[in-house]
């Protein structure tokens, strides 16, 4: 899925950069119009990342034509600076990674040859850290579907790529667990226990959004959902979902 949309990606580039050499930008929305019909064909194929891709790129083009900004400069100038400051900030994590990994080995060697090691008082975390998953992603996909994993609140963050969740493998602690997933491009899916008390909040820009036994598809889709039992349960999940262009789906098992 990853080459698909990377290939994708350059293929979308070198259209632009095509139809920017031969001036289709400067006076006409030739090259909108081309994009939205190649969108529309692979609808009609059922390529529905593909379809979103050419959409997308449809909609940059046109406003930018309209309001005289060159996007797809400033595309690039976004990506560079974001890889970038990834970079300078992995950079700068290692090194605290690297001292801790150093006095942990120095702990487990003092506690070895029977001296006791210095710092033995447990580092408490706040309750932010010790609850709260967060995760953001550029481009890619989130999956947890593999195998059980105990499930905390988690925030989701991802720009173009699927987010898959399983949470008939997950281990649900009793109370209210919040999940927040929010998806540029792409499709969003969610399974739950069917025995599992929960509320839904989901919001598609552009896509399809299907949410249990109600479907719905079409632009600015909103729909929120309870169990009858919410208040009651012993274990329940508040789901958060928002996609600007793709679907959502959430179905019970």
């Amino acid at each position: 899925m990853r080459r698909t949309i990377i290939g994708s990606i350059f293929a979308a580039v070198g259209l632009i950069i095509l139809f920017n050499t031969l001036s289709f930008f400067s006076n006409s929305f030739v090259a909108p119009l081309i994009f939205l019909v190649l969108g529309v064909f692979f609808v009609k194929k059922q390529k529905r990342k593909l379809s979103r891709l050419f959409f997308l790129i449809a909609i940059v083009i046109f406003f930018g034509q309209l309001l005289h900004i060159d996007f797809f400069s400033l595309f690039i100038a976004l990506g560079l600076f974001y890889f970038g400051w990834k970079m300078v900030k992995s950079d700068k994590g290692s090194t605290p990674k690297k001292k801790q990994k150093r006095s942990k080995k120095k702990e487990i060697k003092s506690e070895t040859e029977g001296v006791p090691a210095k710092n033995e008082e447990p580092v408490i975390q706040s309750s932010m850290e010790q609850h709260t998953f967060v995760r953001k992603s550029f481009l890619g996909e989130v999956r947890y579907t593999q195998s059980s994993f105990d499930l905390k609140d988690m925030t989701i963050w991802n720009g173009m790529g699927d987010v898959r969740i399983d949470l008939t493998k997950a281990i649900i602690p009793e109370g209210e667990t919040l999940i927040i997933v929010q998806n540029v491009i792409g499709d969003i899916q969610i399974y739950i226990p069917e025995d599992l008390g929960y509320s839904i909040q989901s919001f598609v820009l552009a896509g399809d959004c299907s949410i249990l036994q109600s479907k719905h598809s079409g632009v600015n889709q909103t729909v929120l959902m309870r169990s009858p039992s919410y208040e009651h349960n012993v274990r329940k999940v508040k789901l958060v979902l928002s996609c600007a262009l793709g679907s959502v789906k959430v179905r019970a098992i």
